[in-house]
């Protein structure tokens, strides 16, 4: 079971501009997803599948779901991701290659 981030709009404002990542974000999107699928073997083993409900899930599932919630105070965001970026060069709503997504996701 895999894990899919993709573009999405009308999140919670990135540097009072963005509401979206549309057009530059899939670098960062395709960063998340290999974040999340090391975090889900590392948490969860090769082994988990996904269970019928969400309910049926162990904690560990939910709070990595969390982590790249499209908010400021989520770990693993777009936000915290195009922030850190800034670090790097690359201003926010700038698409990233990727030797800076993979700078951004070690700085996690």
């Amino acid at each position: 079971s895999l894990w899919w981030l993709s573009y999405r709009q009308d999140f919670p404002r990135l540097a009072d501009r963005y509401h979206t990542d549309v057009g530059w974000g899939c670098m960062l999107r395709s960063a998340q997803m290999m974040l999340a699928s090391a975090l889900r073997i590392q948490r969860l083993g090769r082994a988990w599948r996904r269970a019928p409900s969400i309910d049926a899930e162990p904690p560990a599932y939910r709070e990595i779901l969390e982590g790249f919630l499209d908010t400021h105070a989520a770990p693993y965001s777009l936000h915290r991701i195009a922030l850190i970026g800034t670090d790097y060069g690359k201003a926010v709503g700038e698409w990233f290659g990727p030797l800076t997504a993979a700078q951004v996701i070690q700085r996690l």
